[in-house]
């Protein structure tokens, strides 16, 4: 359960739904959905409480425009497309402690976790607990999880079927390999080895949350297990469908479930790239065959994992193949020594020792993710991409594979060549598309405020905000905008313009993924280049007015010019008359928008009509709740008022045209 402070969420397993208009149960359960409860008191509920609850049970919405926080894609990666919310606790009217299993589980997670708290620092403990028990069971920062996925390998901060494989690997080297005999005994002792190493990786499973990833690894290994209990030859690529099919029996709508799509494309990229270029390995040292299994495998995964990666996340690091090299193989010490650190955590000289070598290798391993983290291409960001797109590029790179280990003809390395180069076309058509359209004007609105972006034909962007006041509310507002710009297909932020609010807290930008080249304060009129090659976009310009203050800034696309004035003294900077576009001295044809806070526009809408009534506006965009005042009414004769209450998606282009 997750607690902040307007209330409390959590998932639950549904077994019965009881409405006016339905009711519906299954024992086994109907799914999974998201339970929000306002404010008042902390439920004392856990790991597998029975709850029954009342509350507005409703499919997740999705954003109410297109920089707002959307609760469909929020809940997409778990696999839950249902929410319930309830108005207070007082609504959870029955409560039943879990069985003694769920206890069990529940108080041996929690010794886990404070094992760990006793014998390791903030960071090693975080990495640690990521690493053996999954991101659920510690509170994560932004900047770690930035530094790991810039360096392509966000994968090491939470569990997946690699650590069940490995635990299966471990017990299978303990128990499974003994011999038995062949007589009674001999066989009670087989069937029981086998009933404690599934009861070993089934419990590890559900103390690690149970996700895809975990599942899909619990499922191949029970099939193994069984296979190897009847004498049967198992085959990867069977294995790896039958636990599809399974797990698609269990749960249909885990086949829409990010999570499921990754671990599934990263196993069979995996199986491929070993099934085809594991024979050349012995064309090697022997000494270097184990880094070349790892760098096949590796880059089989990434390959196939990379159309998800561009259609879910729009970006990727191009240093993860080089970067897994090495982190991949101390990860599964670190998994190895930690289980004999769980193992020998009664005696405390045997645990000081296990725990001093883990923290070399956790610091290690975080220092060689934030090397890669800092280098170039890091952070490429992909444009946007459809799921069609995404599954035509998938296919093409799964032929290729095909092609080079299973066709017969001579010509099969140019089958998959072509292969490649069909999706490489598909991607640049995308991106051409996606550039055509450029540049364009997209306004945003997020929990922390809002903001306008201006998305270059380069996709380079500037950014246009209002900041407030509390350095973790700043931090909040750059990290969304961070990412609903990534997911835009935007690349750098050349510049960060801060129109009014607040001036930026101390830190904030070091720990922000968003980093821009320069940032412009609006009220100070002053320039701080971050970057020693920084340069002011020449697409940025601001007026003066007559006091010689910034009466707004202005940027062009193509017949339609975009004003965004300084929120802070409105009236006193906006008395600049612009040159009319009838005029023969003006620019024919041109478009002219105004960019103004709703806070800007109800408080001072006297010096806004002043604007109005000598400077005519083609459309007028408020950022932030709210309508347009009454006193603005009759200055908007002729003139498109946009709001996010009226209007869900505001889009202006290079053309003049407000998309909606």
């Amino acid at each position: 359960m997750e607690r902040a402070e307007n209330g409390q969420s959590f998932f639950l397993r549904v077994r019965k739904i009881s409405t006016p208009q339905m009711k519906f149960s299954h024992p086994w359960g109907v799914g999974k959905v998201y339970v929000f409860i306002r404010g008042g008191r902390e439920l004392p509920i856990s790991f597998e409480y029975d709850v029954r609850l009342r509350g507005d049970f409703k499919e997740a919405a999705g954003s109410a425009n297109r920089g707002g926080f959307s609760m469909r894609e929020y809940l997409f990666p778990f696999g839950v497309r249902y929410q319930v919310l309830a108005p207070s606790p007082s609504f959870v009217d029955y409560a039943r402690e879990a069985n003694v299993w769920g206890r069990g589980l529940y108080l041996l997670k929690s010794h886990l976790v404070r094992q760990a708290n006793r014998w390791f620092g903030e960071l090693d403990r975080k990495l640690f607990v990521g690493l053996l028990l999954g991101d659920s069971a510690i509170y994560f920062p932004r900047q770690l999880k930035d530094t790991f996925r810039l360096a392509g390998l966000t994968h090491l901060l939470v569990v997946s079927g690699t650590q069940v494989s490995l635990l299966f690997l471990f017990i299978s080297l303990l128990f499974l390999r003994l011999e038995s005999p062949l007589t009674l005994s001999g066989r009670i002792m087989r069937v029981m080895k086998y009933l404690l190493a599934l009861g070993f990786i089934f419990t590890y499973a559900v103390l690690t949350g149970f996700e895809p990833s975990i599942q899909r690894a619990f499922v191949v290994s029970v099939l193994i297990m069984g296979a190897h209990f009847f004498i049967y030859e198992a085959d990867s690529f069977n294995l790896l469908g039958q636990a599809g099919i399974i797990l698609l029996l269990m749960k249909p709508m885990e086949l829409f479930s990010v999570s499921f799509q990754l671990t599934f494309a990263a196993t069979l990229g995996l199986i491929l790239a070993l099934r085809v270029f594991g024979p050349y390995l012995s064309l090697i040292p022997p000494w270097g065959r184990g880094l070349g299994a790892i760098l096949i495998s590796t880059a089989g995964a990434q390959v196939l994992v990379a159309p998800f990666l561009a259609l879910y996340f729009n970006q990727v690091s191009l240093w993860g193949l080089v970067s897994n090299l090495i982190a991949i193989p101390v990860s599964f010490f670190v998994i190895v020594l930690g289980l004999i650190f769980y193992l020998v955590s009664f005696c405390s000289p045997l645990a000081l020792a296990v725990a001093f070598l883990l923290r070399v290798l956790l610091h290690f391993l975080y220092q060689w993710a934030r090397l890669f983290a800092a280098l170039p291409g890091s952070n490429y960001h992909f444009v946007p991409i459809s799921s069609a797109v995404a599954l035509g590029f998938f296919a093409l790179l799964f032929i290729a594979v095909v092609a080079v280990g299973w066709s017969r003809f001579r010509s099969r390395w140019w089958q998959a060549l072509g292969c490649v180069i069909l999706a490489g076309i598909l991607l640049l058509v995308v991106s051409v598309r996606y550039r055509l359209r450029l540049p364009e004007l997209r306004v945003f609105y997020v929990a922390s405020g809002s903001a306008s972006a201006f998305i270059g034909r380069s996709r380079s962007t500037i950014v246009f905000a209002d900041l407030p006041a509390s350095a973790e509310r700043q931090s909040s507002l750059l990290d969304d905008l961070y990412w609903l710009l990534s997911k835009e297909g935007a690349g750098r932020v050349s510049a960060l313009v801060v129109l009014g609010g607040e001036d930026l807290q101390p830190g904030v930008l070091a720990e922000s993924p968003l980093m821009p080249d320069t940032v412009v304060s609006a009220l100070a009129g002053t320039v701080w280049p971050l970057r020693s090659s920084a340069q002011l976009p020449s697409d940025l310009q601001w007026f003066f007015n007559q006091r010689g203050e910034i009466a707004f800034f202005a940027v062009d696309l193509g017949r339609t010019t975009v004003l965004l004035p300084p929120t802070e003294g409105l009236r006193s900077r906006l008395d600049v008359r612009l040159p009319d576009t009838g005029d023969a001295t003006g620019v024919r044809g041109e478009r002219r928008v105004l960019v103004l806070s709703g806070a800007a526009a109800r408080f001072q809408s006297s010096a806004v009509g002043d604007f109005l009534r000598a400077n005519r506006m083609e459309t007028i965009i408020l950022q932030g709740r709210g309508r347009i005042p009454d006193s603005l009414l009759p200055f908007t004769v002729g003139t498109t008022v946009l709001t996010q209450a009226a209007r869900h998606e505001i889009d202006v282009r290079s053309n003049g045209a407000s998309s909606l």
